[in-house]
């Protein structure tokens, strides 16, 4: 549509008003429809196919494990290998964490205590580490205990704790 040839002179006037109107309107009209037409009326350009996209969160945990310390420690290697034998007797793990490092305890109290077949043969003197011997008498086997002087991390009290056991059965 064209606007009027004759304009009132303050240029409100309804033929100017509405032909500026309707000209607007059909061009956003055809604009509109020229989008639509392209977009195949969904949106999504036509030819495009639809992608969705994943993002995942990553989440770090970081921990710091202590190294083992002995939270009971004796006076003499003598009582830190004894104390290691009693808990492999009566099977008291918790006992043998007290005084024996977690490979001592896994390593001795895996093997069947010799019951009224176990001999002390004593202990290194003024090594440290020393070694504790114990002979079973029943099959000749022996088992070397290996005791160390330290400050256990824990209680921050010094003595003596195993740190190794070499059953040789």
């Amino acid at each position: 549509m064209t606007a009027p040839k004759e304009l009132d002179p303050d240029n409100t006037g309804p033929a100017l008003r509405h032909g500026v109107t309707v000209t607007c309107a059909a061009a956003v009209l055809v604009g509109a429809a020229a989008l639509l037409a392209a977009c195949g009326g969904s949106g999504t350009p036509q030819g495009a196919t639809p992608t969705t996209s994943t993002t995942a969160a990553v989440t770090t945990t970081t921990s710091t494990t202590l190294p083992w310390a002995p939270t009971a420690p004796q006076t003499t290697p003598e009582a830190a290998a004894a104390r290691l034998v009693s808990a492999w007797s009566t099977g008291d793990h918790s006992l043998a964490n007290t005084i024996a490092s977690p490979s001592a305890v896994a390593t001795l109290l895996a093997i069947a205590y010799p019951s009224g077949y176990l001999q002390a043969r004593g202990c290194t003197q003024g090594a440290n580490p020393g070694t504790c011997t114990y002979r079973n008498t029943r099959t000749n086997g022996i088992y070397e205990i290996t005791v160390t002087f330290g400050t256990s991390g824990t209680s921050g009290s010094s003595g003596w704790y195993v740190s190794s056991v070499t059953p040789e059965t």
